[in-house]
């Protein structure tokens, strides 16, 4: 018996769309830093949209959507290297998710499911570099990497990197 081979185009596109919040609290008070390292934790909200359209120059196209939302706990460590420079490390792990995985005709109807902790994982890193050179303004270089991993409604792994740099505002 002969296996299906698949068939990706070379014109074969990804749009993809990630958005973070975190609500943090400062674990010392400002006046009970022995040391110059500063902790954060408190919830947060993870939403990933990944769309890829594996053969758009055939006749019946291939589109993969996923969607997953996670809610989870997040943490971060600043560590002010001078008066201008610093270094942060920020971490999320998600408590629950919920992946959707819309009608096509791969799985052929809509299929969504929930996670709890654990079971299937949703982690997030990023470690941040910061030099102020004004009042109110930053250069930033930063390097974040997404792994999400899901066994129902049908296995879907993700792995994405970034690195970036831009200027941050202050207000």
């Amino acid at each position: 018996m002969a296996s299906p081979q698949s068939i990706v185009s070379r014109k074969a596109s990804t749009q993809l769309m990630a958005l973070s919040f975190d609500y943090q609290w400062r674990l010392l008070p400002v006046s009970r830093l022995d040391n110059r390292v500063q902790y954060f934790a408190g919830p947060g909200v993870r939403l990933f949209n990944n769309t890829t359209n594996y053969s758009p120059d055939m006749e019946g196209s291939t589109i993969v959507y996923t969607a997953v939302a996670s809610l989870g706990v997040s943490a971060k460590a600043t560590y002010p290297l001078s008066a201008r420079q610093r270094i942060q490390g920020q971490a999320f792990a998600a408590i629950v998710s919920a992946v959707y995985r819309p009608d096509y005709p791969y799985f052929g109807r809509d299929q969504i499911a929930a996670s709890w902790l654990g079971k299937s994982p949703f982690l997030d890193a990023r470690v941040t570099y910061s030099y102020q050179f004004h009042k109110r303004y930053q250069a930033v270089d930063y390097y974040e990497l997404t792994y999400f991993q899901y066994d129902q409604p049908r296995p879907v792994t993700g792995l994405r990197q970034r690195v970036g740099i831009g200027i941050q505002r202050t207000f």
